[in-house]
């Protein structure tokens, strides 16, 4: 890593999921000054931690749907108690997940029963997973890009592909951007949001989204009438001209 500099301008980050969302990656191209684009090690780590992301959105303001976090030593020790506590506190129609975004290991349950299975199978999986109630909602995913202008957001862009008003389309922008600014995110990230019940609730944030031409991201950022080409250059430019470490000048309280 010591020789990066010497043989490379600057990283291109085009991996998502462990090892780079959760900050990883970045700190090992910190160490090597080696500059890069995206969120930093700090506020990544932070965002990949979902339970603690929920806690600090809902201490400022934002909207989460009720979620209990557990590890797998708390449902093992009391397994009924456990299952009482959540179908008391959020009923029964709920889902279970790690707790880190980019997981496509996100169970739906109905029952008791179904919950007390899914639970089961995902604490053998995961050391600490998330209970989470099901809201009957709208999915949105909205890009966030930082561009000579300013910080700017992508067209919202539903699951269905069905076009939202420009009233709600304009809210969920703002909301993409707020929550971007107040985790301290960095060059470009995508805001996962939940449409339900006249608000708009905080689903997931991805700091490294995929950077694929037909992943949520790129469709989302196309909307500020860029080509993908243009795009994928700018964030190459974003890294070519970062400081080398960016470690202490990052993250969220």
């Amino acid at each position: 890593m010591t020789q990066l500099p010497y043989l490379y301008d600057a990283a291109l980050i085009a991996l998502s999921g462990e090892y780079s969302s959760d900050g990883q990656i970045q700190r090992l191209l910190d160490r090597a000054g080696l500059p890069y684009q995206g969120t930093g090690p700090k506020a990544s780590a932070r965002i990949w931690d979902t339970a603690a992301l929920y806690q600090a959105l809902r201490r400022i303001g934002f909207h989460i749907p009720s979620y209990l976090a557990m590890s797998r030593t708390e449902w093992v020790v009391a397994r009924g108690r456990k299952l009482r506590q959540i179908v008391t506190a959020m009923g029964s129609d709920l889902i279970i997940r790690p707790n880190h975004p980019h997981s496509i290991d996100v169970r739906a349950v109905h029952t008791p029963a179904q919950l007390a299975d899914a639970i089961e199978d995902m604490s053998v999986r995961y050391d600490r997973f998330i209970v989470q109630r099901h809201l009957s909602s709208i999915e949105v995913d909205c890009a966030v890009l930082e561009t000579d202008a300013g910080v700017v957001p992508g067209e919202p862009i539903m699951a269905d592909s069905r076009l939202l008003p420009p009233d709600v389309s304009l809210a969920l922008q703002r909301m993409a951007l707020r929550a971007y600014q107040a985790l301290g995110m960095k060059d470009y990230g995508l805001i996962r949001m939940l449409v339900a019940h006249r608000r708009i609730w905080i689903s997931d944030i991805e700091t490294l989204p995929s950077l694929s031409r037909s992943a949520a991201f790129a469709t989302s950022a196309l909307g500020l009438g860029w080509s993908y080409a243009d795009m994928m250059s700018h964030l190459a430019a974003r890294a070519m001209t970062r400081p080398e470490v960016i470690e202490l000048h990052e993250g969220y309280e």
